[in-house]
Formats: structure tokens, sequence, C-alpha cells
């Protein structure tokens, strides 16, 4: 034994684990953040492309069935597209996460959209997290996407609020994803 063993009161700091050779771990950055943020403006950009355009065609179904001719209330003339927008973004984002993994947009990004469990959010919640979810972002002046500028993560409201996030498809083919 040693004479600092000896004595309680003389403290010896024992030496720092030996370090473990593998994968640092790496926090985002502010750029991470802002190249995401971008990434992703970019995709929900060619999504709504998508989505108009098949709108365009529903805005020939209100002509037709005359939902915007003067019987018509105000009212419903002002909510029928939106009900049908929201519906049409609905169909098209939970047809795509469950065929793909991503909507169109996210899959020319290489991002992907995934769960707890890193698999895609399936139909229903793939489809309520872009259609109504990403309105109640929007809603607040976009506050609830740029929330991930701040966010650890890099989530959004509509992430939180359906349990996803969007990663890019380099981080899910490396295993970087937890």
């Amino acid at each position: 034994m040693s004479a600092a063993a000896d004595n309680p009161g003389d403290f010896t700091p024992e030496p720092p684990p030996a370090r473990v050779v593998g994968k640092e771990p790496s926090y985002p950055t502010a750029r991470d953040h802002l190249r995401m943020f971008s990434l992703r403006a970019a995709a929900h950009l060619l999504d709504s492309l998508v989505v108009y355009g098949a709108f365009a065609g529903a805005g020939r179904v209100i002509e037709v069935y005359n939902l915007s001719g003067p019987g018509i209330s105000p009212v419903l003339a002002f909510f029928a597209p939106q009900v049908m927008f929201r519906v049409a973004w609905f169909l098209y984002a939970g047809a795509m996460y469950s065929l793909c993994g991503a909507t169109v947009g996210k899959l020319v990004m290489s991002l992907r959209v995934i769960d707890p469990a890193g698999n895609p959010p399936g139909f229903v919640r793939g489809g309520l997290r872009d259609s109504i979810g990403k309105w109640f972002s929007q809603s607040v002046c976009g506050l609830g996407c740029l929330w991930m500028l701040g966010d650890a993560e890099r989530r959004t409201w509509h992430d939180m609020l359906f349990r996803t996030r969007v990663v890019r498809r380099v981080e899910l083919l490396r295993g970087d994803v937890t």
C-alpha cells in the first residue's frame, strides 16, 4: 500500500477510462439545422407543386358541379376547396409514405420520415402528419416549421405531434439514426 492510500484525507484521482475507438457522437450545428431546413422547405415546395397540380383537376370538378356559383353559400364556397385540398394532401402523403417511405419532394431531396422505431409512418399517420399537422405548424406564422431550427432533433411541431422525424437518407444507410 502506498502512503496516499494509508491517509484517507489524501485523494488521488483515478486515471480516465480507456478511450473506446469507434464512432464519435455528432451533435447538429447551426449549419446542419439550416441545411435540413432548406432541404425540407425545397421538398415541401416540390410536394406542393405535385398536389396543386392534381388539385387543379379538382378545381375543374368544382366548376362542373357549380360549387362556387351564385346559389352557393359563401361559407361553403370558401371551405369546400379547403377541405378538398386537405383530403387530396392526405391521400397523396399517405400513399407515398406507405409505398415509398417519403413523398416525391422528400425522395428528390434524399429525405425520409421515420417513426420512433425507425420505420416509415404509414398511410394514416403520414397522411395526417402532412395534411393536418403541417397546416397546424404553418398556421401561427410558420412558427411550427421554424421550431426545428432550435430543436436538437430538428423536429417541427407536426413532427412532435405525430412522433415522427425527418432524416437524410445517408443517415439511415450509415445507421446514424437512434
